[in-house]
């Protein structure tokens, strides 16, 4: 009997973490969708200091800066502004967020609770490594530590379907680089490489 109501204890206790961490994972959701629609004045207000108010917070700055440069767009008509603009959506990347999104959705749902915190750290330490404070150049270090984000939440949309493996001299990780240039070369091996094969792959980064 002891057992029975320890283990009810726990079921509940799982079903009211899993219920909150879905809804504000839909609540994310939904104002993705109106960004993609074209609203970029939602902000999103969620309290909290866990990974998902972290994930929410760093959303809103996106939306600050992306409505920030559409002013400066508006006032100026520069081609400058308007390219600033465009290689910031292209840095945050909308689709990404919300297929990633609706990954940890599903995890959610399926009760893999570790799963979920696993995807939900990765995403808000890439997204507080792509804004990097404005910054357009950061050291190599954090350059990896990206790529190895972006790595961890596709291995769970693809399902472990391919291996990693990150090489990178010590000496490098000091060096300075342009953001995001892994990034885009990882998302084309992944599209182009690993989404059509018939067994797994490997994905090997080196840095020297």
């Amino acid at each position: 009997f002891i057992m029975a109501v320890i283990a009810l204890c726990a079921w509940i206790a799982a079903y009211l973490v899993a219920d909150s961490i879905t809804r504000r994972i839909n609540l994310l959701t939904k104002h993705i969708k109106k960004v993609q629609e074209g609203y970029f004045s939602v902000i999103v207000n969620m309290k909290g200091s866990d990974e998902i108010s972290e994930l929410a917070h760093n959303y809103n700055y996106m939306l600050e800066q992306l409505e920030r440069y559409a002013r400066l767009q508006f006032q100026s008509g520069a081609d400058l502004k308007a390219a600033e603009l465009k290689a910031l959506q292209a840095q945050i990347n909308p689709h990404f967020l919300y297929n990633t999104l609706d990954t940890i959705i599903w995890m959610s749902a399926g009760g893999k609770n570790d799963e979920v915190v696993e995807v939900t750290s990765a995403l808000a330490r890439l997204f507080r490594i792509s804004l990097s404070k404005g910054k357009t150049v950061i050291p190599g270090n954090d350059e990896l530590e990206h790529a190895r984000n972006y790595l961890t939440i596709q291995k769970m949309r693809y399902k472990n379907k391919f291996a990693v493996s990150i090489d990178a001299a010590p000496e490098t990780l000091r060096l300075e680089t342009i953001k995001l240039i892994v990034q885009p070369l990882l998302e084309n091996a992944i599209y182009h490489g690993m989404e059509f094969m018939d067994g797994d792959g490997e994905i090997r980064v080196r840095s020297y």
